[in-house]
């Protein structure tokens, strides 16, 4: 006799590997705002509300980029948020078509 239980703490496998997926977005928009200054490190501030992370990090002397991830929606903003006192949307990824388009690349290689 079998017995089976449902455990509802567990977060699927894919669930997984989008979140650390996501994470190496993340990173890489860090190390890339690092690069617009040679010799600069780059830091972040990281906060999760809810369904969302909102990463804060400088991308100049005069402007920073704040990135959300939005979980439920699965999709990634990214702002620029130019002297501290305007925020521009300047670009939207549907994490799905980024996984999809990312899974796509490897295969050809």
């Amino acid at each position: 006799m079998t017995t089976q239980t449902n455990n509802t703490n567990q977060v699927p496998t894919g669930a997984t590997v989008l979140w650390a997926s996501a994470l190496i977005i993340v990173g890489m928009i860090i190390a890339n705002a690092a690069r617009i200054l040679p010799g600069n490190t780059a830091y972040a501030d990281v906060s999760e509300v809810a369904d969302l992370t909102v990463l804060t990090s400088r991308a100049s002397d005069d402007n920073d980029i704040l990135a959300v991830l939005d979980r439920r929606g699965e999709r990634l903003y990214v702002y620029a948020i130019e002297q501290g006192r305007s925020v521009e949307l300047y670009q939207v990824q549907d994490l799905s078509q980024l996984f999809t388009q990312a899974r796509g690349s490897s295969k050809r290689r």
